[in-house]
């Protein structure tokens, strides 16, 4: 029993690690506006990564800038709970990007659109970001609604609230491509499990 204590500890420090979420972002750029906001992609650097992740905004009614930096809680599109549906058909219009009919610039104010009704006012919320909110409601709320393999494909990054980093209002949510675990964390599971496995040689070995 005193055996299978010590195995504990390292299987779990191996599943942990391949589990662990990036906790930061920082706003570095984006590259065009329209109806005077910038719009899809907000250029974030993830955990201080060089390499720059594209998110789309989710909240017009808070503010952030350039720089600043805050932490996230990253979390898969959930299927119950508050703003369940509302995050799925997110995750829908997220998935018109690039895609056609719809403009990046449609399919961000569409995004804008279901959080914040305010935006219905401007402009760049035009025909097409209101038929592409439309499509959503449809496809979250009509027949089997969303797939769990079709959210799995993405993610949320939700401002902890905790003032740690960012000064400026409470940080926008975001949505983006669900990232693939990264070669270090495969290691560190893989390390893990190795000595799991050592373990219970040596313990096999001496029964």
């Amino acid at each position: 029993m005193k055996q299978l204590a010590v195995l504990l500890p390292a299987l779990c420090f191996g599943l942990f690690s391949f589990a662990a979420k990036a906790d930061t972002l920082q706003l570095v750029s984006a590259s065009a506006q329209t109806g005077g906001e910038y719009i899809y992609p907000y250029n974030f650097s993830i955990n201080n990564s060089t390499t720059l992740t594209g998110l789309m905004c989710m909240d017009l009614d808070r503010t952030t800038t350039f720089g600043e930096k805050w932490n996230v809680t990253q979390t898969a599109i959930p299927t119950s709970g508050p703003n369940a549906v509302k995050y799925q058909e997110e995750a829908y219009i997220f998935s018109q990007l690039g895609k056609g009919p719809y403009s990046d610039s449609q399919v961000q104010w569409a995004g804008w659109g279901i959080f914040s009704p305010g935006d219905h006012e401007n402009a760049a919320y035009d025909a097409g970001a209101q038929q592409l909110v439309a499509d959503a409601v449809a496809a979250v709320t009509s027949g089997p609604g969303l797939s769990s393999v079709f959210l799995s494909h993405y993610v949320l990054y939700i401002p902890t609230g905790d003032q740690t980093n960012w000064t400026n209002g409470i940080p926008q949510e975001f949505i983006g491509t669900a990232q693939t675990p990264e070669p270090s964390s495969l290691v560190l599971l893989g390390s893990g499990l190795l000595g799991v496995a050592g373990a219970v040689r040596r313990k096999l070995a001496r029964a």
